[in-house]
């Protein structure tokens, strides 16, 4: 989650005395902290950023106890770029122009990232493991894109690149044989 407030609810059975909480980093640990059984709800601002986890213990009448856990993941941080350029091309007129791409997360990791092209409709891209988006029909001139990394938590972090698309060299036409027979 990208927040650092929990709003946690649930309900509470028939024939249940007393309930117990507590939130520590224990993926089993038990509620101790003791509520009225008529607690449906509790909020805990300020979590840091890290797992943690909500114990609710359930007392029955009967004197038996259940214990729930419920995991929390909080990254409040966004990605951070620490590089975007644009693959070599030793041709600038070819229109398949390869971005490369390294971004990091240490909360919740990278999920995915979102490039804008001049502005335009963004389209989601997940790193296959190469960082390296090719984008593929680029039209001729300067353009602009935006690339957003977007963390599981959905914090978001941008950068901007520019590149050029070079028009095709103007082709040059050789006569190899002057010497031409009517209907050549």
């Amino acid at each position: 989650y990208a927040t650092s407030t929990a709003v946690l609810n649930w309900g509470v059975p028939a024939g249940t005395s007393a309930i117990y909480l507590s939130f520590d980093k224990r993926s089993n640990g038990v509620g101790v902290n003791p509520y009225p059984a008529s607690q449906k709800e509790r909020i805990i601002r300020d979590i840091k950023d890290g797992v943690w986890y909500f114990h609710l213990t359930k007392e029955q009448t009967i004197g038996t106890r259940e214990t729930v856990s419920y995991r929390i993941a909080v990254d409040t941080v966004n990605p951070t770029f620490t590089g975007i350029s644009e693959s070599p091309r030793t041709d600038h007129s070819v229109p398949n122009v390869g971005i490369m791409i390294t971004a990091s997360d240490t909360g919740s990791g990278i999920d995915h990232y979102e490039f804008i092209l001049d502005e335009g409709k963004p389209s989601l891209w997940t790193d296959d493991g190469s960082h390296t988006r090719v984008l593929s029909g680029v039209t001729v001139g300067t353009h602009a894109l935006v690339v957003v990394a977007v963390d599981r938590a959905g914090n978001r972090a941008s950068e901007h690149l520019s590149f050029t698309v070079d028009n095709l060299p103007t082709p040059a036409l050789t006569v190899l044989n002057t010497a031409f027979i009517e209907g050549d």
